[in-house]
């Protein structure tokens, strides 16, 4: 039997791990988060694997391509 895959953790980044401050994965309004007011790095997006879009959001640092500028 295959192992079933962990479930991924809707509250943390997928590309740093660190929690990702989303207000829907948090139990609030989408209306009320901050990915709504703040442009989204594409370059952010392009780094996600294909199997982890549109499942859990970034985090502010890494939306803004700020956590891949400080490494």
């Amino acid at each position: 039997m295959a192992a079933s895959p962990i479930p991924c953790d809707p509250t943390c980044c997928p590309l740093c791990g660190k929690a990702n401050s989303c207000t829907l994965a948090a139990g609030g309004e989408i209306h009320d988060c901050w990915c709504l007011q703040t442009p989204v790095d594409p370059a952010a997006l392009t780094r996600l694997p294909e199997d982890e879009r549109n499942q859990r959001c970034l985090c502010p640092a890494c939306a803004a391509g700020i956590a891949r500028e400080s490494r």
